[in-house]
């Protein structure tokens, strides 16, 4: 599809692109599976560098659940930004 994000959909059955993860193919909102991580206040990302062009805007969104409870966690969803030399752009950069 239109997606930037290499297997960004589980398309590829598997965990390409998301090593951190792992693919489960019983538990998909679509493509053919999703991606899942059970480890605590950890910062996971996928594996490729995804080129962007900076005078183009772009819509982010993604589908996610949580399959345990507990009471105070919370979980963010982001993006961190590269320069061309793959050095993180932190906000002191900007």
């Amino acid at each position: 599809g239109m997606n930037l994000v290499a297997n960004g959909t589980g398309l590829l059955g598997s965990n390409y692109n998301f090593t951190s993860f792992t693919f489960d193919q019983t538990d998909t909102y679509t493509g053919k599976g999703s991606f899942k991580n059970s480890t605590a206040s950890a910062g996971v990302f996928n594996d490729e560098y995804i080129p962007i062009d900076p005078g183009k805007f772009y819509e982010m969104d993604m589908w996610a659940k949580s399959t345990t409870y507990v009471a105070g966690n919370h979980a963010y969803f982001g993006i961190a930004q590269f320069d061309i030399d793959n050095n993180m752009i932190l906000p002191q950069n900007t």
